[in-house]
């Protein structure tokens, strides 16, 4: 049994150490040449049944080997039990708020300390006794330092006072300037993260984002009063909170995808465990998660989201997560139904989880559709067997338009003021990317629109939607290019001479040259 503590430190254990590798797993090694000492002392820690309590870095170890007890303590679970009592982490996190909980997690997770650490009565108590989202913030703190607690309590506590002088400070000088302090952005959400590797699940600090339109429409205090149709009507006065999405990612402990390389079992396992994760859920604190949709972008790294019941609890009205997922997918649109093809059933889901920002409510007299610019038909010849000379011939009608609608400027002015990236852009903004019921793709400016107005293209409609915001991803900004083989073809074809990418073919290859006898030109 191997258990990875750092990029350059292993730990090798027999079978019989197993209790003892599942209990110390989230310890971490610290940087620098105390490796050794450190290495040491978790492997008396493993061996003796005991719990490393660390502190700040120390000296480096003395050439017998011998730690220093002032940056580390080595307690048997006896000794701890018999002054701090038993462990009872999950007793404890039961009756936090559920917020604090995660970051309590969170905190074990980085290795800065052990379930033992944060299962005292003072830990505990400090928790209880501090607003939720003061103990959020010192806790996520304190893992960010990911620096080893020794007294977590005490650190924890001093952390929290330092909170409270800042905030007592920061509502001082805004008194003395006649000002108030500016409310929380209600726009924006706190997403919780997992990250399951092979050998745990790894809980990530929360992040805020701007949302998507599931989490915007459910998570509003409006979404108690919404009725949905019979097929949904699990959905019914349904308020979700944060707490009940959550975003998981798979890899290694690095972040990394898991490839097996010549060890096939080791990707396969992971593999299967992931399977088991997307099909049966994921259990976080007491709150059971079953998987609901991926971005394209989440796609890419191996990520999703889950979603939970909020009234897991009440045995009554409680219909289970997979329940509340199928209907969340189905409030989505009809992709569920018309795309047969799973891959693309996901994609057109996956539209709905774009993280984008809600500019405008749209009434049906505002938008219409109007036809794609097509061009003519074109025979297509394709050699299908080059030995046999044979080609298979079609007709191809080349769409300029596809994926490109037009927006009114007063529209795109209105909708502009409320995106807090458009300001960030310098020059004028011409286009925006943006979702609109089932429909994904560019708008541009058309002075042809008057009033509020969208014209949207059929090569922009994915599936049927009838959700009326009017959702923007980014806006068209200023980027570089590069002279690449697409590129140059175009311009080529358009009338630049060759002999002008010949020469600046020629310049860059003589300043790498030059670089290796100048050493202004390196």
């Amino acid at each position: 049994y191997r258990l990875t503590l750092h990029k350059a430190a292993i730990i090798e254990l027999d079978a019989n150490n197993n209790e003892q590798l599942r209990k110390l797993s989230s310890f971490k090694l610290i940087h620098g040449n105390d490796y050794y000492r450190w290495q040491r002392s978790q492997r008396a820690a493993l061996c003796n049944r005991s719990i490393l309590v660390a502190t700040s870095v120390g000296a480096p170890a003395a050439d017998d080997g011998e730690t220093s007890s002032a940056d580390e303590q080595v307690v048997s679970i006896k000794e701890w039990v018999a002054k701090h009592g038993p462990c009872r982490l999950h007793e404890m996190l039961e009756a936090l708020d559920y917020m604090v909980a995660y970051n309590v997690y969170v905190l074990l997770s980085s290795g800065a300390a052990n379930p033992w650490q944060v299962s005292t009565p003072q830990f505990y108590a400090l928790l209880k006794q501090s607003e939720p989202e003061l103990a959020c913030e010192a806790l996520t703190m304190l893992a960010a330092s990911r620096v080893p607690l020794r007294d977590a309590a005490r650190v924890l506590e001093l952390q929290l006072q330092e909170l409270v002088a800042i905030r007592e400070a920061e509502a001082a000088q805004q008194a003395a300037a006649g000002t108030s302090v500016p409310a929380a952005d209600s726009k924006l959400y706190k997403v919780l993260r997992v990250h399951v590797t092979p050998t745990r699940i790894k809980y990530l600090p929360t992040e805020v984002e701007s949302g998507n339109r599931v989490t915007r429409h459910f998570c509003g205090p409006e979404a108690a009063n919404r009725q949905y149709p019979d097929s949904l009507d699990c959905l019914d006065w349904l308020c979700f909170n944060e707490v009940n999405f959550l975003r998981v990612s798979f890899g290694d402990e690095h972040g990394d995808r898991v490839l097996g390389g010549n060890r096939e079992e080791v990707g396969t396992a992971f593999y299967k465990r992931m399977y088991y994760a997307l099909s049966k859920g994921l259990n976080i604190i007491g709150q059971r998660f079953a998987f609901l949709a991926y971005s394209s972008s989440q796609l890419k790294y191996w990520s999703c989201w889950m979603v939970a019941d909020p009234n897991q609890d009440l045995d009554l009205i409680s219909v289970g997560a997979e329940q509340i997922a199928d209907a969340l997918r189905h409030w989505l649109g009809d992709a569920m139904t018309t795309e047969l093809v799973p891959a693309k059933c996901a994609a057109r889901l996956g539209q709905g989880f774009s993280t984008t920002v809600d500019a405008t409510a749209m009434a049906e007299h505002e938008v219409s559709e109007t036809p794609d610019v097509e061009g003519p038909d074109a025979d297509y010849y394709a050699q299908v067997d080059e030995g046999r000379g044979l080609f298979v011939s079609s007709t191809l009608r080349f769409c300029f338009s596809d994926g490109v609608g037009r927006i009114s400027s007063e529209l795109l002015d209105e909708v502009l003021k409320q995106l807090p990236f458009a300001s960030i852009n310098l020059g004028p903004i011409s286009a925006i990317q943006v979702r609109f019921q089932g429909y994904k793709g560019v708008l541009s400016r058309y002075s042809g629109l008057v009033g509020r107005a969208i014209e949207l293209r059929p090569s922009m409609n994915k599936f049927g939607s009838k959700h009326p915001k009017l959702e923007v991803v980014s806006v068209a900004a200023c980027r570089p290019a590069y002279l690449n083989r697409q590129v140059i073809l175009m311009m080529n074809y358009n009338g630049v001479p060759r002999e002008v990418f010949t020469s600046k073919l020629e310049v860059m290859l003589n300043q790498l040259t030059n670089m290796t006898s100048s050493v202004d030109q390196a």
